[in-house]
């Protein structure tokens, strides 16, 4: 937050600890929470799809490959 203020505002001249404590002190009279997420939602019959490389090993011999992974996370 200091770098965009610093960057938004060239004439501020407030430490970085001077914004850090006043942040703190915001999130704590505003009683924000700590951890933010977003709940997910999976419509039955959506999938997800994921693209990768790994390391296989078939017949004793390691070698690279890419592999799909779908995943259905209504159903999970």
């Amino acid at each position: 937050m200091y770098d965009r203020l610093r960057e938004g505002y060239p004439e501020f001249d407030a430490s970085d600890r001077s914004v850090r404590t006043l942040v703190a002190r915001l999130k704590e009279e505003l009683n924000l929470e700590k951890e933010g997420y977003l709940p997910l939602e999976h419509p039955p019959g959506e999938a997800q799809v994921d693209f990768g490389k790994a390391t296989f090993i078939e017949n004793g011999v390691a070698f690279e490959g890419n592999y799909l992974n779908i995943s259905y996370p209504h159903s999970n």
